[in-house]
């Protein structure tokens, strides 16, 4: 099964400022054990993997509609799901709604369930005459990569580290697809 789809190949015409639920990778612009290493099928984070995770959690601080689900950060790479919300919840109701068909995590994403597995956009471009309107996710990723290279070599002077400029995205549709998932970045 193939979980992701490159930042080039994205869908034409789709709003991905949409509400709904995306599953990221973010891959580092070397191979290795950049952001740790894994011991004994445990992920151990290094400094670097420590700012990744601290300012992933940190995403919903910066955008009021976004949610991160699961994630992982590994050795040269980070796995992820994000939820991009309503702007505004309906005004005819008090309660909240599945986003989408989308159940929540069975879990609450927090510092200590990450360290279990380990520990803030482009504009829209046209491509032939087709609008491509990379949105919200894009804006939430370039932030977040630009917050952790600039953390990274404010700490460590370390002017190599970096991201990949792309990344590659998924939009989960349904509860059977978000538990796979789950499954495979907990796995």
């Amino acid at each position: 099964m193939s979980l992701k789809r490159s930042v080039l190949g994205r869908l034409k015409n789709y709003n991905y400022s949409n509400p709904g639920a995306y599953f990221v990778t973010l891959c580092t612009n070397k191979k290795g054990n950049i952001l740790g290493e894994v011991v004994n099928g445990i992920v151990n984070l290094n400094e670097y993997g420590l700012i990744a995770r601290k300012f992933w959690l940190e995403i919903p601080e910066h955008y009021n509609n976004v949610e991160i689900d699961a994630f992982v950060v590994m050795p040269d790479h980070l796995h992820g799901i994000i939820i991009i919300l309503e702007k505004e919840p309906p005004s005819d109701c008090g309660e909240e709604k599945p986003l989408q068909g989308i159940a929540p995590a069975p879990f609450s994403v927090t510092d200590e369930h990450c360290s279990s597995v380990t520990e803030k956009g482009k504009e829209p471009q046209s491509d032939g005459g087709q609008k491509r309107n990379y949105g919200l996710l894009s804006k939430v990723i370039k932030s977040y990569k630009e917050a952790v290279v600039k953390e990274i070599r404010r700490c460590y002077n370390d002017y190599d580290f970096g991201w990949l400029h792309s990344y590659h995205d998924h939009i989960i549709r349904n509860n059977s697809y978000i538990g796979r998932i789950r499954k495979y970045i907990f796995d």
